[in-house]
């Protein structure tokens, strides 16, 4: 500790003590001293009690609730704090991933006007808790003032949106049609929603003038209501009525089990093995159009080296071309990589060229992420993280999600 110090002091000199450097000069075992003086050496421990109530139990979920930490590790395993805060950390959060991925809430767009000194932001929060009971996730639209926030916010929720509640409050009275104006941002955000064939149910306060705006050109009908109270009550009745689920269907899902592999044969290399993932539509009714996957990246944990910068097409499984089509609740799979039985050793990306310098070889033993893109015509890129692990076996390879 003393030869550690000694060190330590000579390196914090030559840090604090630079032309450059304009705060006060200190030591490294001065900070040590200063620290220790405060804390007089203490540490966490598991108090009285822990063994018969606690223990083997730091990270089982509560419900939906789920915990991760450098404590969540056991003690009968190895409960280190710091030391292995972050593999523990990595264990639960995957475990969180391959236990909600079959339930992610469906979105729900509610766009309404909301007026200052008006019951109108408190409807539509009603609303809002109404469909979070229901396993929804809700989105409640503000009025953006800039571009950049309409872009980030309303562009980008409407785009993952499954579903789009239109409330049209009364705003001023305008004689000549003997009735009440709508909300102006309430039906742009209505015009884009059509325009992304999002499933929309429209309400109008009573007095609003008839088919105005964006609903004289749209092909639906709204529903008319008296009763601000009530309001909630009856989109909840009619988004039940038209068959909305709660389970979110906008969307591309990317994932991989652990026996999401094939061993089979080629007349040029031999045996080999592929391992794939697999890219999930959920949508009822909407094909995912033009789907094409892409490697964006590979890198060596080890040293944090980038081997692979640029973008690349990958093969779907079982098919030579690079774009496929998923029909609604199906999925395909893609080939994320392979290795020969006679180079176990080794790991290849299955990409789509005649490139040899788009076709990297990943030595073993090893640990690398592989980052993945699947983009469609028709719904939000979709993206995901893969951990390679490569021994001198090839029941020694692992392709498992990365966090």
């Amino acid at each position: 500790m003393t030869n550690f110090m000694y060190g330590a002091d000579a390196a914090y000199a030559e840090l604090f003590n630079r032309p450059d450097w304009t705060g006060k000069s200190t030591s490294c075992s001065q900070a040590v001293n200063d620290m220790l003086a405060l804390v007089k050496g203490n540490y966490t421990c598991n108090h009285p009690g822990y063994f018969t109530t606690i223990a083997d139990n730091e990270a089982k979920p509560v419900g939906a609730l789920y915990f991760a930490g450098e404590h969540t590790n056991s003690f009968y395993e190895f409960q280190g704090f710091m030391t292995l805060g972050r593999s523990v950390y990595h264990v639960n959060i995957i475990e969180r991933i391959n236990t909600i991925e079959d339930r992610l809430p469906a979105r729900v767009f509610i766009s309404c006007g909301q007026s200052q000194g008006t019951d109108e932001v408190q409807v539509a929060k009603d609303i809002a808790a109404e469909f979070r009971k229901l396993g929804f996730g809700p989105y409640v639209a503000v009025e953006e003032q800039c571009l950049r926030g309409i872009k980030e916010n309303i562009f980008h929720q409407l785009g993952t949106s499954e579903y789009f509640v239109f409330i049209d409050f009364k705003r001023e009275y305008i004689p000549d049609k003997n009735a009440c104006r709508g909300s102006l941002f309430s039906h742009q955000e209505l015009a884009l929603a059509s325009y992304l064939g999002l499933q929309i149910i429209a309400f109008h306060e009573k007095g609003f003038i008839p088919e105005d705006g964006i609903m004289g050109v749209l092909q639906g009908n709204s529903y008319e209501f008296t009763d601000r109270h009530f309001l909630k009550d009856v989109v909840i009745k009619r988004a039940t009525e038209r068959g909305w689920v709660s389970e979110r269907q906008n969307e591309l899902l990317l994932n991989r089990k652990e026996d999401q592999f094939v061993d089979t044969h080629d007349a040029n290399i031999g045996k080999y093995r592929v391992f794939h993932v697999k890219v999930e539509n959920r949508h009822k009714t909407k094909p995912a159009i033009g789907c094409y996957t892409y490697l964006e990246q590979i890198i060596n944990t080890l040293n944090s080296e980038i081997i692979f910068p640029e973008t690349v097409e990958v093969k779907w499984t079982g098919y030579n071309f690079p774009m496929a089509n998923i029909v609604p609740q199906s999925h395909r799979s893609f080939d994320a990589l392979f290795v020969r039985f006679d180079e176990p050793n080794i790991a290849r990306p299955l990409v789509l060229t005649n490139y040899a310098g788009y076709w990297p070889s990943l030595p073993g033993p090893g640990e690398y992420i592989l980052k993945f893109l699947v983009l469609a015509e028709n719904f939000p890129p979709a993206r995901i993280r893969l951990k390679l692990r490569l021994g001198t076996n090839l029941d020694d390879a692992y392709l498992q999600v990365a966090v």
